[in-house]
């Protein structure tokens, strides 16, 4: 059985935007209101957000929860020796607990509530105080505003700095509780405008197969079909990792029998069965590969675009929630990104791609190396061999305005990497660990998976411990 909860939590019957509001008992008099929509329910959820007389170590709270032994957290500090880090991280790194568990101890550990914000119930005065690259860089938001105290949520408590810098520019009095990154994360793209104006997977105005493939190829999309239920068909094409959807008019297999050579007949309704094709758009022929499934309850197609070396390159597309934070950060200015790959030859392959694939594909980019070469529709320019020729490269740039920049050059000076980061728009570079500019604050590491499936990550360089 989990432990009973403790007195002084409240559940609060009103609604704020549609979210239940729980109302949490601190030390302090007042109570503290957050929205708890769609929150999950660990199981001591409610103790860990009462007051702990007496500060204890995470081992000792974890303990009292029955979430790790004596002989785990024997473990756990031995792995810590040997390998760094936290405590905390070491748990989790040997299975021990969940990092959902973790940041309920900690939260636990200092007498701080637990907290799962809605979205529609932030403040947007209180969280407007701070800037959206400095929300991400320290996964900290200011959700709420009481007079002269400031409510904060953070994902860590162990963040003096933090605390004392809010309080020297609001003046306000800081009261902090924790959420996960994955929340705080959401919450800032919300809150800053980093999310799409149109709601994702949300279907558009019907639309002629003809119009559907005009507006899917434009996209840049490489992947596209149709979705046939009952009486309804759906046109759909991924677009830099979000999917779109159109209802399509009457007569669609006559229209894309009209686009397609051999046409549809030609493909069996098998999902093993792949057909090379010949897609028209524009006046110009483009290679697909078409698979098809039909059922006596449906049908689905596929087509996807071959790619020949004269075409860009296709790469497994971040999630939306990456996309979001790369492009509120290059909105703000602040947008300067250390590409970290692994394997390593990952990097020269992707990198020149980096702006079609995060920003749009009609981002205005240049990719600078020592080849000047710009096979697959980039725009490159080879780069000269000395440091003051490359400064100079870069000072006629910049009147250009170029909306991206990425650069992957066979040396590299600080006096180079400085002026890189003067540069308009993102900036994406692949440099050496031991080389580091204040201007490149964020690391966008992406890792090639079983499968081959691509694992995105962006975060800032403060989380990063020496040597890593």
């Amino acid at each position: 059985m989990h432990p009973a909860p403790e007195r002084g939590l409240e559940i609060c019957p009103r609604r704020l935007a549609g979210s239940a509001l729980l109302w949490y008992n601190h030390p302090s008099p007042r109570k503290t209101r957050i929205g708890s929509h769609g929150a999950p329910s660990p199981p001591f959820l409610l103790t860990v957000v009462s007051a702990m007389p007496d500060r204890k170590s995470l081992g000792e709270v974890l303990q009292q929860y029955g979430r790790v032994s004596p002989e785990e957290q024997e473990a756990a500090l031995a792995y810590q020796r040997s390998h760094g880090g936290y405590f905390g991280e070491a748990l989790v790194a040997l299975g021990m607990i969940s990092p959902e568990e973790l940041e309920f101890g900690l939260a636990a550990q200092f007498n701080l509530p637990y907290v799962f914000p809605d979205a529609d119930s932030i403040d947007l005065d209180a969280a407007e105080l701070v800037s959206p690259e400095w929300a991400l860089a320290n996964l900290t938001l200011p959700i709420a505003r009481s007079g002269e105290t400031l409510s904060v949520i953070v994902d860590s408590p162990i963040k003096p700095v933090m605390v004392q810098e809010l309080e020297a520019r609001t003046g306000l009095e800081i009261e902090l509780a924790i959420a996960s990154p994955s929340k705080i994360r959401e919450l800032i793209r919300h809150v800053f405008g980093g999310e799409g104006d149109d709601e994702e997977g949300g279907l558009r105005p019907a639309a002629s197969v003809d119009d559907f493939l005009d507006e899917a190829l434009a996209s840049g999309a490489s992947r596209f079909g149709v979705s046939l239920r009952a009486r309804t068909v759906m046109g759909w094409w991924e677009e830099r990792g979000r999917m779109n959807r159109r209802h399509l008019t009457s007569g669609w297999p006559g229209a894309m029998d009209r686009r397609l050579s051999p046409g549809l007949n030609a493909v069996p309704g098998d999902a093993g069965e792949v057909r090379d094709a010949e897609l028209e758009w524009g006046g110009t022929v483009l290679p697909v590969r078409l698979r098809r499934v039909v059922s006596d309850s449906g049908e689905e197609l596929l087509l996807d675009l071959r790619t020949s070396p004269a075409e860009p390159a296709s790469f497994d597309p971040p999630p939306t929630s990456i996309l979001d934070e790369v492009r509120l950060l290059a909105r703000s200015g602040a947008g300067r990104f250390v590409v970290r790959t692994r394997p390593e030859t990952l990097a020269s392959e992707i990198l020149p791609h980096l702006p079609r694939i995060l920003l749009g594909p009609h981002v205005r980019a240049v990719h600078l190396r020592e080849e000047n070469n710009g096979a697959g529709g980039l725009f490159a320019l080879g780069v000269p061999s000395s440091e003051e020729e490359m400064l100079q490269l870069l000072t006629r740039l910049q009147p250009f305005r170029m909306e991206a920049i990425t650069a992957d050059l066979p040396s590299w000076t600080p006096a180079l990497l400085a002026a890189m980061g003067r540069s308009g728009g993102a900036v994406f570079v692949r440099i050496p660990d031991s080389l580091r500019d204040p201007a490149f604050g964020w690391r966008l590491e992406i890792f090639a998976e079983d499968g081959g499936r691509l694992r995105w990550q962006v975060r800032h360089a403060s989380s990063e411990r020496p040597g890593s």
